[in-house]
Order: C-alpha cells, then structure tokens, then sequence
C-alpha cells in the first residue's frame, strides 16, 4: 500500500504532515481563517493586492512533481 503525504504549514506556523487526500479538505476547511491570520499580520503589505490574482499566479509557478527525496 502507497500512501502519499504532504507537509503543511497548519497551526502556529508549524509543518504537519498531512495524506495527499487529506490536505485539500483541511485547506478548503480552514481557508478563511488563514486569509485573515495573513491579512491580520501583512496588511499594510498586501494593501492593493488582489488576493485570487497572487494566488492564481502561485499556482501557476508551483512545481507539478514531488520535492521529495
């Protein structure tokens, strides 16, 4: 049996490692209280800053293959 993981920045900036299954629920479950954490400590930053654009710009720069060793 493969499982595949993946590690996340959770709580308290601290890594977790999730299942690859697991971690999509866990996000969209807890994606608001993320964005205001964030907006909480980098809002002078951010100030102007379309969120869903930077975002989407993320994703399109992400690696599509495993950085793992």
């Amino acid at each position: 049996m493969t499982v595949l993981g993946t590690r996340a920045l959770i709580m308290r900036r601290t890594v977790h490692l999730l299942t690859a299954g697991d971690a999509p629920a866990w996000r969209a479950r807890h994606d608001l209280m993320l964005r205001q954490r964030v907006l909480g400590n980098y809002r002078r930053e951010l100030a102007g800053v379309n969120l869903d654009e930077l975002a989407a710009a993320g994703r399109a720069v992400r690696p599509t293959t495993s950085r793992a060793r």
